[in-house]
């Protein structure tokens, strides 16, 4: 049992700080500047660097407040309608992700109460290597073929086919290609993996401070 909740714990925390890292990551309006100017999307999509980088701002602005009137100087009804439903999936994960560390903060109370700090932070020392498991395999299915996990994830996450969009008609394609996914995903999974190795030494270092004192 008492790995079991460990393993919970350890699940949960992980989950906060990969949503974390998404969260980071799809707001961070340098990273966005950096794709573009590499891959002359500005050129691509029509726009001045200027204009682009207008559109950047007011795209990750809504991200965080889904305000629709940032998107409709810049984008269609068929593209504003798609980001409404990628804005929901934002809004839930960061629901979820408060919902994970209530979890996580409550498991980690209880196992100390009832097994110990030494024993609760020895357990999670071990059962993370699980958690680094699973998340390797993960990774290594997402990124052995990228186009096809990221139709994958629309079906998944979408019951309809508005991000089925047309670079003849739809600049957000344009400006936002699947290779700026492509590198996204990459960084997103970078910070995730610094973020749980820095929770996995801090259990560590936790877990023999406490056994020294004992």
């Amino acid at each position: 049992m008492k790995y079991v909740l460990s393993f919970i714990m350890c699940l949960s925390l992980s989950l906060v700080l990969l949503l974390t890292s998404l969260d980071y990551y799809s707001g961070n309006e340098k990273f966005y500047k950096n794709f573009q100017n590499r891959n002359d999307i500005a050129k691509e999509a029509g726009l001045s660097v200027e204009a682009l980088n207008t559109v950047n701002s007011d795209l990750i602005q809504y991200l965080k407040t889904g305000e629709n009137n940032l998107l409709e100087k810049h984008f269609n009804t068929r593209e504003i309608t798609h980001m409404e439903d990628v804005f929901k999936l934002f809004e839930l994960g960061r629901t979820v992700r408060i919902a994970l560390v209530v979890i996580a903060a409550l498991l980690i109370a209880f196992s100390i109460y009832r097994y110990g700090a030494e024993s609760t932070f020895k357990t999670s020392s071990i059962t993370m290597l699980f958690v680094w498991g699973l998340g390797a395999v993960l990774a290594l299915l997402i990124l052995s073929d990228f186009s096809e996990s990221f139709i994958k994830f629309h079906h998944i996450f979408f019951d309809n086919d508005l991000w089925l969009l047309n670079p003849e008609t739809d600049m957000m394609i344009r400006m936002l290609p699947q290779n700026f996914f492509m590198e996204m995903v990459y960084k997103i999974l970078m910070g995730f993996v610094t973020a749980l190795a820095s929770v996995h030494i801090l259990f560590f270092v936790i877990f023999n401070v406490i056994k020294k004192r004992g």
